[in-house]
């Protein structure tokens, strides 16, 4: 036998053309698996653009509430500067009428309670000049003192009581 034909023989138990069409079977196969992963690929671009614009989505939102807090922000400031500024305010107030209550109590009333005496002796010459005339006016307007000054007593009282409980 010569090697042609050895050659030719052994051509022929391998069988080339069924390996052909198996090659083109599996390229086949292969082909279509390479065209579902692309369209695979194609839908994953999809959904990452979809991604990508939902994230600049989300990202212009939180830019815009990053700006709002910030102004937020500045008018919190603007509450609490005013808010100390009324604390001085009302500081001062409370300082004023402490000043004030105090000038009523030593000056005021002990100027009302001298001129309420000088009336009772007053009305006293009065009635010694003239008999006809009544000591109740003057003891009218010296039980309305104490009426007062027994009233500011039950109130300063009063606030002691709310300041303990």
């Amino acid at each position: 036998m010569t090697d042609s034909q050895k050659l030719d023989l052994l051509l022929q138990k391998m069988n080339y053309e069924e390996y052909f069409d198996r090659l083109e079977e599996c390229t086949g196969r292969l082909g279509n698996r390479f065209d579902q992963f692309s369209e695979r690929f194609d839908r994953l671009e999809e959904c990452t653009g979809r991604l990508e614009n939902r994230f600049d989505q989300f990202s212009e939102h939180f830019d815009r509430l990053e700006e709002r807090m910030g102004r937020l922000e500045e008018c919190f400031d603007q509450f609490r500067e005013r808010f100390d500024r009324l604390e001085e305010r009302m500081d001062r107030s409370d300082d004023r009428i402490a000043h004030i209550e105090l000038h009523l109590e030593n000056k005021t009333d002990h100027n009302i309670q001298l001129l309420a005496e000088n009336f009772i002796d007053l009305v006293n010459k009065l009635n010694q000049a003239i008999p006809a005339a009544d000591k109740n006016l003057a003891y009218e307007v010296k039980v309305t003192y104490l009426i007062d000054e027994v009233n500011k007593l039950r109130e300063n009282v009063e606030a002691i009581r709310r300041k303990i409980a």
